[in-house]
Formats: structure tokens, sequence, C-alpha cells
């Protein structure tokens, strides 16, 4: 059995836990901000998944190698929220 669960976010980096295999649907703005939904297996085990929300013209942080976008949520006189799913790596020399 599948659900569809709500993870609000926060500016800048997100370190969500989600059920193994959670499939990403949508980033929707929510009365407490941006939340990304999400297809899950409630009995699956976690992990643990980075979400980078970012303002228009706002730099990427450095060592971030892949960005996946994950949507895009509107903030009504504050910003806008792009929602991207992050994989770091490790420097090199």
């Amino acid at each position: 059995m599948h659900q569809v669960w709500k993870f609000p976010l926060m500016p800048e980096e997100n370190e969500v836990e989600l059920p193994v295999g959670a499939e990403v649907l949508t980033v929707e703005l929510t009365s407490q901000g941006p939340a990304l939904l999400a297809l899950v297996d409630p009995d699956a085990e976690r992990e643990t998944r980075t979400f980078l929300v970012i303002g228009n013209g706002t730099d990427l942080p450095e060592g971030v190698a892949a960005l996946h976008y994950r949507g895009t949520a509107k903030v009504p006189g504050a910003f806008t929220a792009h929602v991207f799913e992050t994989t770091s790596v490790e420097a090199t020399a």
C-alpha cells in the first residue's frame, strides 16, 4: 500500500527523512510555506535525503555535484521557492 505524504521545507538546506523508494511528486505552497509531496510506502525503512530551497538570483552552494529539480512554489509577497534535491561530492585536490 502506498500513500502521499507532505514534508514541510524551510529556506536553504533541508534534510528530510523519507521512506526508501519515495517518489517526489510535486512542491506546493501550504499555509506554513513550501512543502514537498511524495508517494511513499509507509512500511519502508527510512533514509535521509537533502533538498535545497533556493530563491531567484541566489547562488548555489559549492560542492553540489548534481541538482535534481523537484518543483517551484511561489510565496506571495516573499519569494519564489525553487526546490532541488542534491547530491554532494567530496572535494578533490
